[in-house]
């Protein structure tokens, strides 16, 4: 019997890295594009991927919270309660700030071209340049999964950009993405 089913969307940046992650860590999950299924919104009324059923008809919804499960059910746990807040903390940001205020005005159709929409992302690009001076990883100096979701997302960021957007004049940060960007689950993450 498996531990439950990830419904997810190839397509979302919030959960495409997640199969990914299943995969690569051999869990038993079962994983289904929710985007699919015709009764979808019977399971989660508000219809928004990703979302988790476990085995004993248990629902989970909200990105970070089945992020933080997936990572439980892999066995990696932070090392420390600071790093455990770290990967809250980062997990928020781009799931919130970076999200509305760098990715949501690019993706607008206002008419107004994508080069002058940048400049909220490029600040936000600056601020983990620095955070990354003193950092090897976003939430401590080891891997974690809040390093490999987000990496993913701007993987899926940077495939539909049609090549306007790159992080080649932040060295720190593009020192991380290369290095993260080599990951078997941001590897298998398709966007």
């Amino acid at each position: 019997m498996t531990i439950g089913t990830l419904y997810y969307s190839p397509k979302s940046a919030r959960s495409n890295w997640m199969a990914s992650y299943i995969k690569y860590h051999k869990l038993d999950i079962d994983v289904v594009n929710g985007k699919e299924l015709t009764n979808y919104k019977e399971i989660f009324p508000l219809g928004k991927v990703p979302a988790f059923k476990d085995s004993k008809g248990r629902l989970l919804t909200e990105s970070i919270a089945i992020a933080r499960y997936l990572s439980i059910l892999a066995g990696e746990l932070p090392i420390d309660d600071f790093e455990d807040v770290s990967i809250l903390r980062w997990s928020s940001f781009f799931n919130q700030d970076f999200r509305e205020y760098a990715i949501h005005p690019l993706m607008q159709k206002d008419g107004i071209p994508i080069s002058e929409k940048l400049e909220p992302l490029m600040n936000y690009f600056k601020y983990l340049d620095n955070h990354f001076v003193e950092s090897e990883y976003l939430a401590s100096n080891r891997l974690t999964y809040v390093d490999l979701s987000t990496c993913a997302y701007f993987k899926t960021i940077f495939s539909q950009s049609n090549g306007l957007i790159d992080v080649s004049s932040y060295p720190h940060l593009e020192r991380w993405y290369n290095v993260v960007v080599e990951h078997p689950v941001v590897v298998l993450t398709e966007v």
